[in-house]
C-alpha cells in the first residue's frame, strides 16, 4: 500500500496543474467576457494580492521557527522572490 502511494505521487502535481489551469483560465475569460479584452496589469495584481498574503505568512512563520530555534533567520532574499538566483 505504502509503495503504491508513494509511486502515484506525481497524480498530486499533475492535478495541481491541471486545477491551477482551470482557474486561472476561468478569470482570464470572464475577464474577456465582462470587459471585451484582458487587462494584464489589473490580473497580475489580483493573482499577486491573493498569493502574497499566504506566502508572507508563511516566511514570517519560519522565520520566527528559526529564532525560536537560534538558527539563522530566513534571508532577505526570500523577501524579494530572489532565493533562487542567491542560493
Amino acid at each position: 500500500m505504502v509503495a503504491r502511494v508513494r509511486d502515484s505521487g506525481y497524480v498530486g502535481v499533475d492535478l495541481f496543474f491541471v486545477l491551477s489551469g482551470w482557474l486561472i483560465a476561468g478569470q482570464i475569460f470572464r475577464a474577456m467576457r465582462r470587459n471585451g479584452r484582458i487587462d494584464v496589469a489589473q490580473f497580475w495584481l489580483r493573482r499577486w494580492l491573493r498569493t502574497l498574503p499566504a506566502y508572507y505568512a508563511v516566511a514570517s512563520w519560519l522565520a520566527l521557527m528559526a529564532i525560536r530555534n537560534s538558527t539563522p533567520v530566513l534571508p532577505f532574499s526570500i523577501l524579494l522572490f530572489a532565493q533562487n538566483y542567491t542560493a
